[in-house]
């Protein structure tokens, strides 16, 4: 009894510690711990593609059909992390609470206020920045949501690649 009432202290003492979760021997395996941080890195690179996709639709120009592209290409970026957060609810049993917040912020009311060509200019080199910035941080992300951050950065990078387009196209045609 005095060995038993002994491992009964130590296993409390240890609960304290660790806040509440006693260890024990003889106890199941722990289920994972559904972590909400685990999915601030979709949710973030998400909502910024709702407001890039935004911007660019500000922009006076097509830029030769590039502008339209990167446009498409963010948007099939945001669809792959969409898609992230489902396969982690889906195949990770992530609470859906944790993926709050993804959801387009795009105007629905259609008045749209068009940039000046300078100012479109230097939003295309703005955004191209941005994404960059988001390929670096879904790169640092650990999760693989099922290969969808590899598609939604693969997205991201044509993007970039269509935006740098039309920022030559815009320094070729002189404006």
């Amino acid at each position: 009894m005095q060995i038993s009432q002994r491992l009964g202290s130590i296993a409390l003492a240890a609960a304290v510690a660790f806040g509440g979760y006693a260890i024990t021997a003889t106890s199941a395996p722990a289920a994972a711990r559904t972590d909400c941080a685990s999915n601030a890195n979709i949710r973030s690179v998400h909502n910024h593609l709702d407001g890039l996709i935004d911007r660019l639709g500000h922009d006076r120009r097509d830029y030769g059909g590039h502008k339209a592209n990167a446009i498409r290409d963010l948007s099939n970026a945001r669809g792959e992390l969409d898609a992230a957060a489902q396969y982690a609810i889906q195949n990770d049993h992530e609470n859906p609470a944790c993926l709050r917040g993804l959801g387009s912020i795009r105007d629905g009311d259609g008045n749209r206020i068009t940039r000046s060509q300078r100012n479109s200019n230097g939003d295309m080199a703005r955004v191209r920045r941005l994404v960059d910035r988001m390929i670096d941080q879904l790169n640092g992300d650990q999760r693989d949501y099922g290969g969808h951050r590899v598609n939604a950065i693969r997205d991201m990078q044509a993007a970039r690649g269509e935006i740098t387009a039309a920022e030559q196209y815009a320094r070729s045609r002189g404006y």
